[in-house]
């Protein structure tokens, strides 16, 4: 029973959240030259704004969850979070619309490439240096967004894009504010634990970065301990994100560590 409710499920989906066609004009402005992707809860499609000649990113809300409750808060949340947003290296949010009972906003378009895409199918090999300066990077806007009481909640390769050798976070889907908590001990415990998720997830990516140039020997799996040879302060830097030893609780002690470890 459960097997046949998961298929009728995932067909009721294929059926109702079907991409607009290539050359479809939404709201009489923008054009789709391509589908991008399809996430867990919404669709994303490259345009061409038909008022300004120029591409953007349409983002439309997946018509399955569009009259979900937990799916409008969603689109109310990312669009909220992105348009209070000011950072070179974040898309800048453009017009958000309802448009044939569907929820749609538009972004800036990073022509660039997902890191996910840039180790896996194009193969890029990133050295120990190299993986250190792109989380400075990352840092940077994870600062910025720290400052603004906002954690961004799924910091992982397919959400980075590089664009002219510059680093950019995108899909802010399941971001969340911080000053949404409570007061007091739990409150201040709360917000530690989702900075601390941010860490963590920062230490995923600078492990994806590193194992670029690993070969490993045989097919034994190990741990990335024995796996990779690092320098001590990189491994430092790594087990601190990652929670292993003494978790960071802010991002002034990060940067103080990789600009040590970068020196």
């Amino acid at each position: 029973m459960i097997a046949l409710l998961h298929r009728l499920k995932k067909t009721y989906h294929l059926l109702v959240d079907r991409p607009y066609p290539t050359q479809a004009i939404v709201a009489d402005r923008y054009k789709i030259l391509k589908t991008l992707g399809m996430g867990s809860f919404g669709i994303t499609y490259l345009c061409e704004d038909l008022t300004s000649g120029t591409n953007c990113v349409l983002k439309q809300m997946r018509p399955s969850k569009n009259k979900s409750k937990s799916g409008q808060q969603l689109y109310h949340n990312e669009i909220s979070i992105l348009g209070s947003l000011y950072h070179p290296c974040i898309p800048k949010l453009y017009h958000h619309f309802p448009y044939e009972n569907h929820l749609f906003y538009t972004m800036e378009f990073i022509d660039g490439s997902n890191l996910e895409d840039v180790l896996f199918a194009e193969h890029s090999k990133f050295k120990e240096k190299d993986a250190l300066l792109l989380l400075k990077q990352i840092l940077d806007i994870i600062e910025y967004l720290h400052f603004e009481n906002i954690v961004h909640n799924d910091i992982r390769i397919p959400n980075m894009m590089l664009w002219d050798e510059n680093l950019y976070l995108i899909d802010f889907g399941l971001a969340s504010k911080l000053d949404g908590h409570e007061n007091g001990a739990k409150g201040t415990r709360e917000r530690m634990e989702l900075i601390q998720d941010d860490f963590y997830d920062l230490g995923d990516v600078l492990l994806y970065l590193l194992y670029s140039f690993y070969v490993p020997l045989d097919r034994k799996s190990r741990p990335w301990t024995e796996e990779l040879t690092l320098q001590p302060s990189t491994k430092h830097i790594l087990e601190r994100l990652l929670a292993i030893k003494d978790p960071y609780e802010n991002t002034s002690d990060i940067r103080k560590d990789l600009d040590q470890a970068l020196s």
